[in-house]
């Protein structure tokens, strides 16, 4: 898939967007099974195709969720480690990568409602576990009331 993905159209805000998040998705997959250095690479990876694809298409609504999903990621680097993100070119903190998803969440444009529930996700999961921001997650989840009978995120859910 990403060699085909490769091969789109460069002009297109979608190539860079879906390769950055499947290298984002699949550096998560290397976290969760302790291989940190390809998950590290994975991750500078996502970062940079996600930005990149910011600089080139701006106005492309989809980037806010994961650049700031990768954000507050890049905020979890221990402070004593923060040298090697930089050194990477990898830099953020949790607020600012919160901060992106909220905005991100708060636009109405076709694009953006397109993306709203996996920003959603995106945003309650890393405030609930991240920010370890429970109480206030909730509350905010209350205040959205998403779709849970017909969301594509919900595993129960079938074609």
């Amino acid at each position: 898939r990403l060699e085909r993905i490769q091969q789109g159209p460069r002009q297109s805000p979608y190539r860079l967007f879906c390769l950055g998040v499947m290298h984002f998705q699949r550096a998560v997959i290397e976290v969760k099974w302790g291989n940190y250095w390809s998950a590290g690479v994975l991750f500078r990876k996502a970062y940079q195709q996600i930005r990149e694809n910011q600089q080139r298409f701006p106005f492309f609504a989809p980037n806010q969720v994961y650049a700031g999903a990768l954000e507050v990621a890049a905020g979890t680097i221990p402070e004593g480690y923060r040298w090697v993100g930089s050194l990477l070119g990898i830099g953020g903190t949790i607020r600012g990568g919160l901060g992106q998803l909220e905005n991100f969440l708060a636009r109405s444009d076709e694009l953006s409602r397109l993306f709203h529930e996996e920003g959603l996700f995106y945003y309650a999961y890393l405030r609930f576990y991240v920010a370890n921001d429970r109480t206030g997650t909730l509350s905010y989840l209350e205040q959205q009331q998403p779709d849970r009978k017909s969301t594509r995120l919900n595993s129960s859910h079938r074609t």
